[in-house]
């Protein structure tokens, strides 16, 4: 049988700062905060002027020097009259929302000054330096929403070996396993491997600011606090477009007519649904706890996506609801909103400009995107 294709175009809009984490961490010697820029260089071309001034080893005690956390990259450059910043990498402009704590802070007091966070979680990048986000993050986040909707009445859980309660990955497979990928040609059962999702375009550093994280939890704040994790992430309000293409597979074309339907999936997965075979959504599940002034509105269909947005927005929450807690022993209840503070955004609607929060203290949720999807051919 001739294996028949669908292609959709995708283009999502971040509604709150988005994080993919390239698994990189700049730490706070590695970059340095001058007027209203952060600059991160690139530490090969640093270390070569160091060691053309003969003070390579100098730097290199210095940047194991336990006792002077406080010490930073821009004191050793003054320290030794280096003022020069072309050494690569790249800057990020300051928000002037980053508020580190003192090391003995309490809970809701906050420090003002940006230039001593500690480090910085960097953004994903491509091999020519360029932030983007890979098209696994968008699939994951679309695999969840299909988890918790059209599979809703799957049991995802299993009992490991150690006798905890995980996530069974084979009740919906997620690629071939070691032997199906040996066996030539031979079909399998697999639905995402019949769906592809392609990168985004590249994106700039302009399309990038620095965030804090921000949590509330309604059993123990009256309002939200601040951590120290720092992370690159993409500005609210920025655009993207992937391409996604489905093939007819081992059970017809049904991952043509999955994502044809996904804008509809992200309904069912915020709201829920009401019918004979109803089901409790995220907003009923776990957003309904929180202050109405710290969620956003969605602009289209919502999705969530990247580091930082919660566990729920990353599994099977109902079922998960009670083996999350189990896991991680101080979190009260179904645990704290996520939130950061980014500058705010207004965009322009058919109804005239709107505001993408609802609160005046700059509090967005992290992760939050919106998207809408249109089939554009068929083959």
């Amino acid at each position: 049988m001739k294996t028949k294709y669908r292609k959709f175009k995708l283009t999502l809009w971040t509604l709150g700062p988005v994080h993919i984490g390239s698994g990189q961490l700049h730490t706070a010697r590695e970059y340095i905060l001058e007027g209203d820029e952060y600059y991160f260089p690139d530490m090969t071309l640093l270390y070569d002027e160091l060691i053309k001034r003969g003070i390579d080893e100098k730097f290199q005690k210095f940047l194991i020097d336990s006792e002077n956390k406080t010490n930073r990259i821009r004191d050793f450059l003054a320290e030794h009259g280096i003022t020069k910043r072309d050494f690569g990498g790249y800057r990020l402009k300051a928000t002037g929302l980053e508020n580190p704590k003192e090391e003995n802070a309490t809970r809701n007091q906050e420090t003002t000054n940006p230039g001593e966070i500690n480090g910085v979680h960097q953004f994903m990048r491509d091999c020519y330096g360029n932030p983007y986000v890979p098209g696994s993050s968008l699939k994951g986040a679309i695999r969840t929403i299909l988890m918790n909707t059209h599979w809703h009445s799957t049991d995802f859980k299993q009992e490991n070996k150690k006798g905890e309660i995980v996530e069974n990955k084979k009740a919906i497979p997620w690629g071939p396993t070691r032997r199906q990928r040996y066996k030539e040609l031979e079909p399998f059962d697999d639905i995402f491997n019949e769906i592809r999702v392609s990168d985004s375009q590249p994106l700039t550093n302009d399309d990038l600011i620095l965030v804090q994280k921000w949590d509330f939890t309604p059993d123990k704040d009256t309002e939200a606090h601040s951590l120290s994790i720092y992370r690159e992430a993409l500005k609210p309000g920025t655009k993207m477009e992937f391409e996604i293409i489905t093939a007819s597979g081992f059970k017809g074309e049904r991952a043509g007519e999955l994502i044809a339907s996904l804008g509809e999936y992200a309904q069912k997965f915020y709201f829920g649904v009401t019918e004979d075979e109803g089901y409790e959504g995220y907003k009923d599940f776990f957003l309904k706890k929180f202050p109405n002034h710290l969620i956003q509105n969605n602009l289209s269909y919502p999705l969530y996506l990247g580091g930082g947005s919660g566990s729920w927005t990353k599994t099977v929450f109902r079922q998960a609801d009670g083996e999350v807690q189990k896991r991680h022993k101080k979190m009260s209840g179904r645990g704290a909103l996520k939130l950061t503070k980014a500058p705010q955004q207004v965009i322009k609607t058919t109804k005239g400009e709107k505001s993408l929060i609802n609160n005046t203290q700059n509090f967005y949720e992290m992760g939050k995107t919106c998207f809408t999807i249109t089939e554009v051919a068929t083959r």
